[in-house]
């Protein structure tokens, strides 16, 4: 788990305030959650689609929203490698605030 690495669990909060993310995070976590908005659309999307008798948009969707998650994990797999470069710089800021 993340927080074995510290003594203490460090929250995205936590690291906002010590500003080690910076506009990044910010960027990243707005793309994920957009991300997760336009997967949950594109399902009903071709739901909507194939029940009114138009395969071809259905598809269209479907393979759209593949592209999406796709995406969604790339995006993933960044903030991780964005949150484990950050959190040693953010978690002697906010320790070495408390002492």
């Amino acid at each position: 788990m993340p927080s074995e690495r510290f003594e203490s669990s460090i929250s995205l909060s936590e690291l906002r305030s010590a500003h080690a993310a910076g506009a990044t995070l910010q960027n990243l976590l707005s793309a994920l959650s957009t991300k997760i908005d336009a997967c949950s659309r594109l399902k009903l999307f071709e739901y909507e689609a194939g029940s009114e008798g138009h395969l071809h948009c259905a598809a269209a969707f479907r393979a759209l929203a593949e592209t999406e998650r796709q995406s969604f994990q790339t995006l993933l797999v960044c903030l991780r490698q964005h949150l484990d470069e950050v959190s040693p710089v953010a978690a002697e800021s906010i320790q070495g605030g408390q002492g």
